[in-house]
């Protein structure tokens, strides 16, 4: 199979992680915080060392800004469902929104009775930021969500001078980062968003069952500022009814998923090495794809990168239409004749992105122990290397994909 879906998860992972998870399911799969023998707190180290990587990983203040969830939507609900938001406020969102802070917004607008409104954007749907600080100067922002990445078109968007703009007015800023997190570097401390999800499961190459978020110490009071919304044992103080006032126990309560949260350390080890030729790879490919999918009549290119900088603002997800499919039976059609795996985004979307069919590139990254690419072509090759030797780059050929797509649009 050939295997495009990887801005709705990235499959498969590195024998790393999956030699990890084995380990920990065997030797770690207790109760962490619950109790003094070995297995006890060896399951609590696992998760505190991850939580450090995690932090460093997104250039975070401290390991105890992160907190652990099961997912991106359930980090977005316990963040924005915990904000004290208000009757009248101001709450602006990108264009490039997922469902689990769109839906989740809705329902509280609905609640709190507040105002959503969207950020401006230029002909070819990118933020224009000057039509965005005439918005919050004729309406002040009191909360902006922005996407660090759209996971339909790839476009990385200008969120750090978003958040300047938004900080001038005093705005919480909520970044969502679990399709950028692994993809392009991140420096929480060094900017002006206030919380930051992550999702372990895509670019992070970790496990599904672990996400998060995470504050900036610096300038945001995750404590005194975002309200419980889960409530339940934490193996701390089992005996008091009220959940600590501040702290990491305040937030992660029930039982952790160890295999999970272990395996994601794994994951990040692995990618975090190479990150920046992992970039100018997939630029390649995305360059690579691009050229193929332009000698085929019937597709469109949704959003396409033209100029380098452009091509730097993106990372490799594309989005493409079929003059004669809609999308669900294109994807259809080139899963039962031609065993591609991709996404036909009336299975899940931004909302208020209008494109059809999804296609993301894993680069592929140069691991000290594995080495691990997609081809030109979308085949999916794993080598092991030694680190006493060099591992060789894979010739990127390949006529199959563009040669499959043609004919599925034909």
């Amino acid at each position: 199979m050939l295997y495009f879906d990887n801005a709705a998860t990235t499959y498969p992972k590195t024998e790393q992680v999956y030699k990890e998870m084995d380990r920990l399911t065997r030797e770690c799969a207790v109760n962490s915080g619950r109790g003094s023998y070995k297995k006890a707190e060896n399951a609590s180290a696992v998760i505190n060392e991850t939580r450090k990587k995690v932090s460093e990983f997104m250039g975070a203040e401290n390991a105890e800004d992160v907190i652990f969830t099961s997912s991106a939507t359930e980090a977005a609900n316990r963040v924005l469902r915990g904000y004290g938001f208000e009757e009248n406020m101001t709450v602006y969102v990108s264009p490039y929104e997922h469902n689990a802070v769109m839906r989740t917004l809705e329902a509280l607008r609905k609640e709190k009775k507040f105002k959503i409104k969207v950020l401006e954007t230029d002909e070819k749907g990118y933020l224009n930021l000057d039509d965005i600080e005439y918005q919050f100067m004729c309406d002040e922002p009191d909360f902006v969500c922005i996407n660090l990445a759209s996971n339909v078109t790839g476009y990385v968007l200008p969120a750090e001078r978003v958040a300047d703009m938004a900080k001038e007015y005093g705005a919480i800023v909520l970044a969502d980062a679990a399709q950028a997190a692994g993809n392009i570097e991140i420096n929480l401390k060094e900017t002006n968003i206030d919380i930051l999800i992550f999702a372990g499961h895509k670019s992070m190459y970790g496990l599904f069952g672990v996400g998060g978020f995470i504050t900036n110490s610096r300038i945001f009071d995750r404590d005194k500022n975002i309200t419980p919304v889960i409530f339940g044992g934490n193996g701390e103080d089992s005996l008091n009814l009220e959940l600590s006032e501040r702290g990491i126990s305040r937030y992660e309560v029930g039982s952790p998923n160890i295999a999970a949260i272990g395996t994601l350390k794994t994951a990040i080890d692995t990618i975090e090495k190479d990150l920046s030729e992992t970039q100018e790879r997939e630029n390649r490919l995305l360059k690579y794809l691009i050229e193929k999918l332009e000698d085929i009549d019937g597709i469109h290119i949704f959003q396409k990168p033209e100029t380098e900088e452009e091509f730097q603002n993106h990372i490799a997800v594309l989005s493409i239409g079929f003059e004669k499919y809609v999308s669900d039976d294109a994807g259809t059609i080139l899963d039962r004749h031609y065993d591609i795996a991709w996404c036909g985004l009336g299975h899940g979307a931004d909302p208020d992105v209008l494109t059809d069919v999804e296609v993301w590139l894993p680069a592929g990254t140069f691991l000290y122990d594995v080495l691990y690419y997609t081809t030109a072509d979308g085949e999916e090759v794993r080598r092991e290397v030694y680190l006493d030797k060099n591992g060789s780059m894979i010739t990127l050929d390949g006529e199959i994909l563009a040669d499959s797509i043609r004919l599925a649009a034909h």
